[in-house]
């Protein structure tokens, strides 16, 4: 009988672009009339978005912003902030024209530069950190079973998960409602942040329904130095495309706020004054489905010689998504002399997944910062703390995608300064990674006939502690399945203590 052999297809993720790249950006600006006259910077924090990420062609094409909040002490000795939008476009070479790419892009505030040239005007230089991630499928083919010309296969159950989805996407979310009561009418903004809480979602047709809930704290300061506080909530829904993903695959969707964009809008004397928010946010999607399949690893004839060609394939598990909660407590020591905390906030520094063999690594730094007065003026504090947090895993991380958010919980004075606690979640999605060799061609030489070992129908075989029956028959030329059969044995793995009869296949 001719050899007849059956392939099947294997998707692998194939990495396309995994780069560290930065962009420059600046901007002089000049204060509108209504804004405080700057008497002295007291720092200029910002964050960053990835408006929109596409491939075109051979590269890959990243517009964003960095949102630039200036804290200043105005003239009349009170502190004050100016919000600056610095858009910004990066193109990035790929080393080919991917076909169905997932992009995941996330960017950090890099170097940031920010005078006063004036009272009235502002100069500010800096460059924005992007984590430029490309991935494709690539679909090749290895031997799933041959047949004819005395042909034994050796085959293997295998996992080949295929990864459906792993990227980031950026999203808007708005919201406007009226300050309280208690707020003065001509209070001005002086910060804004927002959190978002845990996602719900759900896989339906090939797509994600995602829902979470955004709370944004308003800081506003009134004409007399004193501090208000507001919050909003603001709804966050959206519908995610994950091709393939089904009630069965293993999914997971959060969102992260890039950065809060708020402005009060201006009323009649005897009103409340509208706050309206602008979130930029980045939705983190990850779905893939396990499927499992037999493949070759090795074959034989027990009539020919026979030739096979392989190579490893890097093969995925997907994994259940893992959710951690990282507390984090500091000491902040405040510049001395100094009174009242006039705000506190916590954001993140650093943020960094690293996947090895046996665990996932999550790691970063949180900012703590705020304002305090000191000698009766405004002045600006940071302390930066660690995180850490290993998580165990059974294999080798091949694929991840993570996101964290921090929060802030409590603070409370001590005698050198501030102890603040805060807490780091992280959602973090992983598939793990397996390495197989399989065949890929297979052929049987038919003008070289094998020779048949020993005399008779049946050989006596003492085996090696270990040797197994595979290994045997190859050795033979005779089929694992006669030599089970002939010994009454049901497993073909090891032969196992005392003497075999190996039979010759005729």
């Amino acid at each position: 009988m001719e050899l007849s052999l059956e392939r099947k297809p294997i998707t692998v993720n194939e990495t396309i672009l995994d780069i560290n790249t930065e962009q420059a950006v600046e901007s002089d600006m000049l204060l509108a009339d209504y804004y405080p006259r700057i008497s002295r910077i007291l720092r200029c924090c910002v964050e960053t978005s990835v408006d929109q990420a596409v491939v075109s062609g051979e590269r890959l094409i990243v517009d964003g912003v960095a949102l630039c909040r200036v804290f200043y002490k105005s003239e009349e000795g009170r502190p004050a902030s100016v919000m600056v939008k610095l858009p910004y476009t990066k193109a990035v070479e790929l080393r080919r024209a991917p076909q169905k790419p997932q992009i995941a892009v996330q960017s950090y505030p890099g170097y940031f530069s920010c005078r006063a040239v004036n009272s009235g005007r502002l100069e500010i230089r800096g460059a924005v950190a992007l984590h430029c991630r490309v991935t494709a499928p690539s679909e090749t083919q290895a031997l799933h079973w041959a047949e004819g010309s005395g042909m034994q296969c050796r085959c293997r159950p295998l996992c080949c998960g295929q990864l459906l989805r792993c990227s980031t996407r950026s999203l808007t979310a708005r919201g406007e409602e009226r300050l309280s009561d208690g707020i003065p009418s001509d209070a001005a903004l002086l910060r804004a942040s927002s959190r978002v809480g845990d996602t719900t979602f759900k896989a339906v047709g090939g797509k994600l329904v995602a829902k979470a809930d955004a709370v944004t704290e308003l800081v506003l300061i009134g004409p007399d130095g004193t501090l208000y506080r507001e919050e909003l909530e603001i709804p966050v829904s959206e519908i995610l495309d994950a091709e393939g993903a089904d009630e069965n695959a293993i999914c997971s969707v959060s969102f992260t706020v890039d950065w809060t964009d708020a402005k009060l809008s201006s009323v009649a004397a005897d009103e409340q004054p509208m706050a309206s928010v602008e979130l930029s946010l980045t939705a983190w999607i990850w779905a893939m489905v396990n499927e499992t399949d037999s493949f070759m690893t090795d074959c034989f004839s027990t009539c020919y010689e026979t030739t096979q060609e392989t190579r490893p394939f890097q093969l995925l598990r997907g994994v259940e998504p893992v959710h951690r909660n990282i507390p984090i407590e500091a000491e902040i020591p405040l510049p001395e002399g100094s009174g009242e905390v006039m705000d506190l906030w916590a954001e993140l520094a650093e943020q960094s997944a690293a996947g090895g063999e046996g665990s996932l690594r999550l790691t970063g730094r949180v900012r703590f910062a705020g304002l305090v007065q000191t000698g009766g003026e405004p002045e600006y504090f940071e302390h930066l703390a660690d995180f850490s947090e290993e998580i165990p895993v059974d294999g080798t991380v091949g694929e991840q995608l993570a996101d964290f958010r921090v929060e802030l919980q409590d603070s409370s004075r001590t005698a050198g300064g501030l102890n603040v606690r805060a807490q780091v979640k992280a959602d973090a999605a992983m598939a793990l990674q397996e390495t197989a060799r399989l065949i890929t061609e297979a052929a049987v030489q038919e003008q070289k006939p094998v020779k048949q070992r020993g005399a008779g129908c049946l050989t006596l075989y003492f085996p090696e502690p270990g040797e197994q029956v595979w290994e045997i028959a190859k050795r033979y030329s005779t089929a694992p399945a006669a030599i089970l059969e002939e010994n009454g044995l049901t497993d073909d793995g090891a032969a196992g203590e005392g003497m075999l009869l190996i039979p010759a296949v005729r």
